[in-house]
């Protein structure tokens, strides 16, 4: 089952739900692996992000990134899976500076130009198959750059890699 079909997540989202680690079953990593790309990436984005500031979260998933904000930031998840972006929704409802929507990140026409602040990306270009991943992943980061003025991608499996441009 591919990482672009939505049963992919789905069922690993029903054994999160189930576990004691939920992480471990919705990103098979262990609890202490997990703590330390939270941790990660909580302090890359506590040094670009500034009170005020507009989030485009690409890929968001399950949400769980916005955990890492800091505070006074709004915040916009976009993921194409529906089952995710339910979770999120569910999950951080008591937040109204966090929003979640159904979206494809290759094509976010109707998101004006440079309306948010900085547009994050979190490991969503390694999950791209193989046969769509270039062509995807060139589709993200136009549509990124065009909506973002700056735009922060972050990665998983190495949350020391970061890449922070500034859009023209």
């Amino acid at each position: 089952m591919s990482i672009e079909d939505p049963y992919f997540w789905f069922e690993r989202m029903l054994a999160a739900r189930l576990a004691r680690e939920p992480h471990t079953a919705m990103y098979r990593c262990s609890q202490q692996e997990w703590d330390n790309i939270q941790s990660c990436h909580r302090r890359t984005l506590y040094r670009y992000l500034h009170k005020g500031d507009r989030i485009l979260d690409v890929g968001c998933g399950n949400g769980v990134l916005s955990e890492c904000l800091p505070p006074h930031v709004v915040y916009h998840g976009i993921d194409l899976n529906p089952y995710l972006i339910a979770w999120a929704r569910q999950e951080y409802e008591r937040y109204k500076s966090l929003t979640f929507e159904v979206a494809n990140g290759r094509d976010l026409s109707h998101i004006p130009d440079k309306s948010y602040d900085i547009c994050i990306s979190r490991s969503v270009v390694g999950c791209l198959s193989e046969d769509i991943g270039k062509e995807a992943a060139a589709d993200l980061s136009r549509e990124m750059k065009r909506i973002g003025k700056s735009i922060l991608m972050l990665g998983f499996t190495n949350p020391r890699e970061v890449v922070y441009e500034r859009c023209p």
